[in-house]
């Protein structure tokens, strides 16, 4: 790897996270990862059915490349047997050509075939880089080799293969794993493919005379919507790749692209959940967010969007690329899977209900959305805590512990004691084996104006938005105290419109049926001049929630005058979380608020059009046929 990062994760299991998003975690491994039925996923390769509009093929790299971030969070025998088997099997299906794939050679390189082929070659590589099983590596390159034959100078332009609508940007995704396999190998002949496939992206294709444009475009500041084409999930894939190929060329202007859409995407697409999306598409959702969406905030948007930042946040050292995770993961990822962690939604709206995600292929037990969530929750202990030559980096505030080794080899713990996020106070002790100087940083987050840092009783200043760096000499049990500013504020609609979200900390709040009654009134928001609201925690929260609190409005009734009064709001995650056409919520509270229409029924039919039913948490999953 050429490129410096700013900064990198800890060793296999050497973060543990307790609190909600531990909990989540190890939900995904219990629930979603560990007793996944292999040979459902691996079938499809065997037998090699696919016509052109199927993608089965991506389910297998897609649940494996999880196992992989579930094994390094944490390195047990049983799911490293599975990271094995799953291999095994997988590599059973290569072809003497060097070809894993579910398509029919009549159809390969059809919409959705290069697609699938890169999520076996991710899975194949993070498989090689915690294993150095030579078996996956071999097997990689050899995927890479056959591929190579049919794609590339004077032979088929990778921008006319792909699903017609979205304009060649699934297949050119390839890009992460041939860049990352050019890490791996050092091999410049994969390099230079890269550098071709990314050089066609100028080219004239079948659906575009100037062609995908990706990094030409990015540079330019055009809109995200406009950057190649609309479709979210598929034109950040090749965006992860353009940052791989930086890692090995160091060629600055493919960072700087990524910056620069990841940016626009901040500006003009992201939600006050911290996704986007709507139809699986850019729209200029952060303009019209307040408006109803028929099929908001994809669950495979929300995971790519907070797998982008990760990268970026490695290779910029830059606070907010963190801030943006944290908001995206307590908000919009976290609303997407069930409380039980065994489903998740494919759409998470802002107003409604919560709908489980449908079966994609009957014959898997999976959509794209259920198969894609793990990845991004089971990615959170590789930023919560990093390191870089100086020391540990605390990006992600929760209960647990982090252990790493200093440049010296010496060893040094931090553990976290905290109700965080429902309550801003932060305690962080430092073990060491005996004094140590070094740096240690903090992630002070961008919505905390007002933050109380002090070490063993000694105030430290702690500016919003940045790392606060402290470097010293290190006793054994120093301790480290930080209270964020939990004080409710109002976010304006970015419309214009009259209508404000409330956000407390990191966490959105919404309205939910089951807290917050219809009243026969209209409501109106009490916010200060700073964009604060008067809002305090509830201390009997129910179980079904993580938190909800009590919000100050005035009350207008009916030839009643003017009067003070508070309407409950629960965090976004937990609003809806029955899971239930009866249970409903909303984010965003127009100005004034008419209390007897607060909530809107039926909006899964807006979902799925095409179903005569809503879809239901599965609760069995279906026997595996062909």
């Amino acid at each position: 790897m050429a490129v410096k990062e700013y900064m990198y994760p800890l060793e296999s299991g050497h973060v543990h996270l307790n609190g909600v998003i531990g909990k989540r975690m190890q939900q995904c491994i219990d629930q979603r990862i560990a007793n996944q039925d292999i040979e459902r996923l691996v079938k499809p390769f065997r037998i090699r059915n696919d016509g052109p509009d199927k993608f089965r093929g991506e389910f297998w790299g897609k649940w494996f490349t999880a196992l992989v971030l579930a094994y390094t969070y944490t390195p047990t025998d049983a799911l490293k047997e599975k990271m094995q088997e799953a291999v095994s099997e997988i590599v059973k299906t290569q072809t003497d050509d060097g070809c894993i794939s579910t398509h029919k050679d009549d159809v390969q390189h059809g919409h959705w075939d290069t697609w699938s082929r890169k999520y076996v070659l991710l899975g194949l590589l993070h498989y090689y880089q915690v294993s150095t099983d030579a078996s996956a590596l071999v097997a990689a390159e050899k995927m890479v080799q056959h591929f190579m034959t049919q794609v590339g100078p004077e032979k088929i332009n990778l921008s006319n293969t792909g699903h017609w609508a979205w304009e060649g940007l699934a297949p050119n995704s390839i890009l992460e794993p041939l860049a990352l396999l050019a890490q791996i190998t050092g091999k410049q002949e994969y390099t230079e493919f890269c550098l071709h496939l990314v050089a066609r992206w100028k080219d004239a294709n079948d659906y575009a005379e100037e062609g995908l444009r990706l990094v030409d475009a990015a540079l330019e500041g055009k809109d995200a919507k406009d950057v190649g084409n609309h479709k979210a999930y598929e034109q950040m894939s090749c965006f992860e790749g353009l940052c791989e190929l930086y890692r090995q060329t160091e060629e600055r202007r493919y960072l700087d692209a990524a910056i620069s859409l990841a940016e626009n995407i901040r500006k003009t697409e992201l939600t006050v959940a911290g996704s986007g999306s709507n139809h699986e598409t850019w729209c200029h959702g952060a303009r019209y967010q307040t408006e109803v969406f028929e099929q908001a905030q994809e669950t495979c948007v929300t995971v790519t969007w907070i797998k982008l930042c990760y990268k970026l946040l490695q290779l910029t050292g830059d606070a907010s690329w963190a801030d943006d995770m944290e908001q995206a993961l307590f908000n919009a990822l976290s609303a997407s899977v069930t409380p039980d962690g065994t489903w998740w939604s494919y759409y998470s709206p802002l107003i409604g209900e919560r709908v489980a995600s449908h079966y994609q292929f009957e014959e898997i037990g999976l959509s794209c959305c259920v198969a894609s969530g793990p990845r991004a929750m089971l990615l959170t202990h590789r930023w919560a805590v990093m390191q870089d030559e100086a020391g540990p980096i605390v990006n992600f505030y929760g209960q647990g512990k982090a252990q790493l080794h200093l440049a010296d080899a010496s060893a040094v713990s931090i553990t976290q004691e905290t109700q965080y996020p429902v309550q801003g106070a932060v305690s962080l002790r430092i073990n060491v084996d005996e004094a140590k100087a070094f740096n240690l940083r903090l992630r002070i987050p961008a919505w905390s104006r007002e933050t109380q840092l002090q070490i063993n009783g000694e105030e430290l200043k702690a500016k919003p938005g940045s790392y606060t760096e402290i470097n010293r000499e290190w006793q054994d049990g120093d301790e480290i105290t930080l209270d964020l500013d939990m004080r409710c504020r109002a976010i304006a609609a970015p419309s214009g419109a009259p209508a404000f979200a409330v956000m407390r900390g990191p966490i959105l709040l919404a309205l939910d049926n089951r807290v917050q009654e219809t009243l026969r009134s209209s409501l109106r928001l009490v916010v200060d001049e700073d964009s604060y609201i008067d809002g305090a925690l509830q201390s009997d929260t129910a179980d079904d929630f993580l938190l909800s609190c009590t919000i100050t409005c005035t009350y207008h009734k009916v030839h009643i005058v003017t009067e003070n009064t508070s309407i409950t709001m629960c965090d976004y995650a937990s609003a809806g979380n029955k899971w239930s056409g009866d249970n409903v919520f909303r984010v965003w509270l127009p100005q004034p608020l008419f209390m007897e229409h607060a909530y809107l029924y039926d909006t899964w039919k807006l979902m799925y059009p095409d179903m005569d039913e809503r879809p239901d948490i599965p609760s069995a999953r279906n026997d595996f046929d062909n």
